[in-house]
Formats: structure tokens, C-alpha cells, sequence
């Protein structure tokens, strides 16, 4: 009895994936109201709840945001 390999509609394949979105860099990007209210919330649990939800390095970006060039 010979057997046979079956795919049951999915095959698994390694390819390398380009994905060109043209979008620029999220803290260059994002509004300043966005911005405040991402930090207002991450003080809000810090203060209340003691934990964070949002990494401290993206806090300590969105603090220094400016006026962006080109908002998404």
C-alpha cells in the first residue's frame, strides 16, 4: 500500500514577505491630541492602579511629540 501526502487546502511555504506601506514613523506621525491622551492615560493607571500598559520609552516619546509635518 502505497501512502500520499495530502494538503487539506493549506500549504506551508517559507517565502520572504515584502511589504512596502509607504508609512512614516509613528512618533513623526501622530497628533499631539492622540499623543497627550495616550500619556494622560498611562499616568491615569500608573497613579490609580499602579501598572502600565504602555511601554516607557513610548511615554517618554509621545511626551517630547510636536506639531506633526504629515499626520496619518
Amino acid at each position: 500500500m502505497e501512502e500520499k501526502l495530502v494538503y487539506y487546502g493549506i500549504k506551508l511555504k517559507a517565502k520572504k514577505m515584502v511589504v512596502d506601506e509607504d508609512l512614516p514613523n509613528f512618533f513623526l506621525s501622530i497628533r499631539m491630541s492622540s499623543a497627550q491622551e495616550l500619556v494622560c492615560e498611562n499616568e491615569n493607571l500608573m497613579n490609580k492602579f499602579g501598572f502600565e500598559i504602555t511601554d516607557p520609552d513610548t511615554i517618554k516619546g509621545l511626551s517630547n511629540i510636536m506639531m506633526p509635518f504629515k499626520a496619518m
